[in-house]
């Protein structure tokens, strides 16, 4: 029998449905979210710890525009190193995910053959969006520093900076069901690429607004991600109040509980954007109907 899940769902049962699969699921894949973030965590430390690195205090306090270059540098390989642990994630959290969405037993030996045979293209279809939206970032910006005087640099760098925001917020809409493709229907990156934007449909979809998945795919990614950088905010401004600079080492409380935020809201995430998938599915390819009329054969050949 199909997944009750597997019908048109408005967006409340697809919240309902994605925080079903989170809690019959968290005990097996919150101390997985919790080790990956860990570790990313430390292997960031690392990286702005190491020798000859240079920390956000200082390009602050010496606000030249080519030190800003040096920041952009540690961003780049930040995100690096957070991709690399975001593919592990992806795949040990999705492959449990998926198993709770279709009524099987949540096993950490799946996710990990799941991440065995599936997490070199999860690598290179994050590190593909992730290059994307490095470039929509900071193309524009690192150009405006590099070749022009101060305020024109600084005026230039803000500009490219809010609308690289913009064209990467689009991307990252048009392709979020991609790594879903990926684990899920085990293409490579360049078709899960492809076929994540052919699910998700044009920008001006069919039905009424609240049937957009555009709209939808923003409330699912972005709602949490508010969430988290609220957290974050927060604790960040907690450790300026208690004497700590947020963006420091290990001795400040921002990082710390962004890490945990992150451990806590990945999976539900993740929930969120399967639940979304098979919708999609649902409506644009009839999967729903597919998988019963398989049902219906098998019963009639037994």
């Amino acid at each position: 029998m199909p997944s009750p899940a597997l019908r048109p769902l408005d967006l409340r049962e697809i919240f309902d449905r994605a925080f079903e699969l989170y809690r019959s699921s968290i005990a097996v894949l919150l101390p997985v979210a919790l080790t990956i973030q860990a570790a990313a965590f430390v292997a960031s430390l690392a990286l702005g710890t190491g020798a000859g690195a240079v920390t956000f205090d200082q390009i602050v306090a010496e606000a030249r525009p080519e030190r800003l270059l040096e920041l952009i540098g540690l961003a780049v390989g930040n995100g690096a190193i957070q991709i690399a642990f975001s593919s592990l994630s992806a795949a040990l959290l999705v492959s449990g995910l998926d198993q709770a969405f279709w009524d099987r037993p949540v096993l950490l030996r799946d996710g990990l053959r799941c991440c065995r045979e599936r997490g070199l293209p999860m690598l290179a279809t994050l590190a593909l969006l992730g290059a994307i939206f490095g470039l929509c970032l900071f193309a524009v910006p690192a150009l405006a520093l590099w070749l022009l005087a101060p305020p024109w640099s600084w005026l230039f760098a803000l500009a490219g900076l809010v609308l690289g925001g913009l064209v990467a917020l689009f991307l990252g809409l048009r392709f979020a069901l991609a790594p879903l493709v990926v684990l899920i229907e085990r293409q490579g990156a360049s078709t899960s690429l492809r076929r994540g934007a052919e699910l998700l449909g044009p920008l001006r979809g069919d039905g009424g607004l609240l049937e957009n998945a555009w709209l939808r795919s923003s409330v699912l990614i972005l709602g949490p991600f508010l969430l988290q950088l609220s957290v974050a905010f927060v604790a960040g401004a907690l450790s300026w109040l208690f004497g700590g600079r947020p963006w420091e080492g290990a001795g400040t409380l921002a990082p710390l509980v962004s890490a945990v935020t992150a451990a806590l809201l990945q999976p539900f995430v993740w929930a969120l954007l399967l639940v979304h998938y098979y919708d999609r599915r649902v409506r644009r390819e009839g999967l729903d109907l597919e998988i019963r009329a398989r049902s219906m054969l098998e019963e009639l050949a037994s």
